[in-house]
């Protein structure tokens, strides 16, 4: 599994990366480039009963790789969620600042986590539905070449309702797509 932290600067990503990789990563008001990476081991002591009973020769426990995303936001572009190493998260964790401190607060104003959020979540159905009409664009076109499947009728048909309700401002998790 590969978890990735988003927020915006100065939210607290790195103090909550470092709560759960054990990590001590630098944290503060520096404006950093870079995106911070580990991998954590899940002990699990039902693993540990069934070495017990098998004693296997190896002993391999699950594990997440955790991101820290140190910019949330291009400066050019204002785009918050621009990241090829984000798109490829299978969890995303949003972390927004609901705290007060006078240097981040003179820097980037008063904190306000509910406009935060807003900004994030209308960044990921942008960029869900540009997923959803490039592969539409694709299967037209394999349409109009000839190339008909069952799959591809259906692929259609769910891409269509998934991005209407995209253009609709509606989150592809709130859709109800099993109809």
């Amino acid at each position: 599994m590969v978890l990735g932290f988003l927020g915006f600067p100065n939210s607290g990503k790195t103090t909550v990366y470092n709560a759960m990789t054990g990590l001590e990563t630098e944290t503060g008001y520096i404006h950093r480039s870079d995106i911070n990476k580990a991998v954590v081991e899940i002990l699990d002591e039902r693993v540990e009963k069934l070495v017990e009973i098998y004693q296997p020769k190896k002993i391999t426990f699950p594990s997440v790789e955790v991101y820290d995303f140190a910019k949330g936001e291009d400066e050019d572009t204002k785009e918050v969620f621009n990241s090829v190493e984000a798109k490829l998260l299978d969890v995303i964790g949003l972390v927004v600042r609901c705290f007060e401190d006078a240097v981040i607060d003179e820097e980037l104003g008063k904190a306000k986590p509910l406009k935060d959020v807003y900004r994030f979540e209308s960044e990921f159905i942008l960029s869900d539905l540009i997923i959803a009409e490039k592969r539409l664009e694709k299967i037209n076109m394999n349409l109009k070449r000839g190339v008909r499947s069952a799959l591809a009728e259906a692929e259609k048909k769910l891409l269509e309702k998934v991005a209407n309700g995209l253009h609709d401002e509606l989150p592809v998790r709130k859709m109800q797509l099993d109809k």
